[in-house]
């Protein structure tokens, strides 16, 4: 697809998202974020970062304060790490390859935490005997969080992704190219009659779609290891979680039963979902505004509670955990082969229907034939 189709069909995509501009990527409103005092009333407004460095919207916090955004683990809207490694190519090099791998932006909760969040909030107020100085808001709460729905927030970030990617790596897109190259997610609008495709359609039924099914292999998904999901190291993150749970929220514990009243009996992970609200509510307010839940906790609190995340991600999914690192070992091969036009060499979770045709993985077209190898 040429540059100019894909700017045409980005521009429609674009205009079939509820809310968005169709003609500029306006930022979200200014928010109001202060957690260094528990309930406190007084918010300080707070530009949302749109800088070079950092590609999309996320939470800046005043100088004074820190940028508590960036505490809430993995829920924290996308930030750059501060590196002292120059981003520019260097001199000498040029850039002819270039692959994003991204998640998803700002959503709502899990289908099952969702649930979770909504009997915590019936919870307190059906068992909190008050309602103490920056608690009030909880008294009439209504629960609206739906369930792994990416937010405004969260499509914004993604639309600013793209937009960032195109500017720095359109150069690189070819005339000819077909677009196949591949994706983990994506959609395609439906049709019907003889009629000519839109530059939209043509784009988005191009994207391939690689399931998460059982019984289909994708280099993304760690459900295929069966000894990761459900062997004896399959519970370290939560283990260390836990572990640190107990020792960072008894003094939150005891203050939330000072504020709601010691009747209702709130329990170590109750305390760590009203945490949770705070994030999943900042980025499903359309106007950016940090949520009352995250004035419910100290800085030292985020801190803590950022750790307690990163200990469930780190022995759940990373170096921690034994067979951690293995699960990204297909989508490394895939890379290589594609850095290195060669057919790709992996027998772990790649799906070798998908790698072995030149139109899924195009990469194999452009091999030599001295090259070419049957993957069994």
């Amino acid at each position: 697809m040429s540059k100019s189709r894909f700017a045409v069909a980005l521009a429609a995509v674009r205009d079939r998202i509820p809310g968005l501009s169709p003609h500029a990527y306006a930022p979200l409103e200014a928010a109001s974020a202060t957690v260094d005092i528990a309930g406190s009333d007084e918010p300080r407004d707070t530009p949302w970062g749109r800088g070079i460095g950092d590609c999309f919207n996320n939470y800046r916090s005043t100088p004074a304060d820190a940028r508590t955004s960036r505490l809430w683990g993995q829920y924290a809207p996308f930030f750059s790490v501060p590196s002292d490694i120059d981003p520019e190519v260097p001199s000498g090099c040029v850039v002819t390859f270039a692959q994003v791998l991204s998640r998803h932006g700002a959503r709502d909760p899990t289908a099952y935490k969702t649930q979770v969040y909504n009997a915590t909030v019936a919870k307190i107020q059906a068992g909190a005997t008050k309602f103490a100085h920056g608690y009030g808001f909880l008294k009439d709460l209504e629960y609206t969080l739906g369930a792994d729905q990416l937010t405004q927030f969260g499509i914004q970030q993604m639309l600013d992704q793209g937009r960032v990617m195109a500017e720095r790596y359109g150069h690189l897109v070819r005339d000819d190219d077909d677009d196949d190259d591949g994706s983990d997610g994506g959609s395609a609008l439906p049709f019907s009659g003889p009629r000519a495709r839109t530059a939209e359609e043509e784009y988005l039924a191009a994207i391939l779609v690689v399931p998460e099914t059982e019984g289909f292999n994708n280099t993304l998904d760690h459900g295929g290891c069966t000894e990761f999901e459900g062997g004896p190291d399959s519970q370290l993150g939560n283990r260390a979680r836990d572990a640190f749970a107990d020792r960072f929220v008894p003094p939150v514990l005891r203050r939330l039963h000072e504020g709601l009243g010691a009747s209702l009996h709130l329990t170590r992970d109750d305390v760590v979902a009203i945490m949770d609200l705070c994030p999943f509510y900042s980025v499903a307010d359309p106007e950016g505004k940090l949520s009352d839940f995250c004035h419910l906790f100290t800085r030292d609190e985020w801190k803590s509670y950022d750790y307690y995340q990163s200990l469930g991600k780190y022995y759940g999914y990373g170096d921690g955990n034994p067979l951690g690192p293995t699960q990204g070992v297909g989508f490394v091969n895939e890379l290589v082969a594609r850095l290195t036009r060669r057919p790709v060499e992996d027998h772990t979770s790649t799906n070798t229907t998908l790698t072995g045709s030149p139109r899924t993985f195009p990469s194999i077209a452009r091999c030599t034939p001295t090259l070419a190898t049957t993957t069994p």
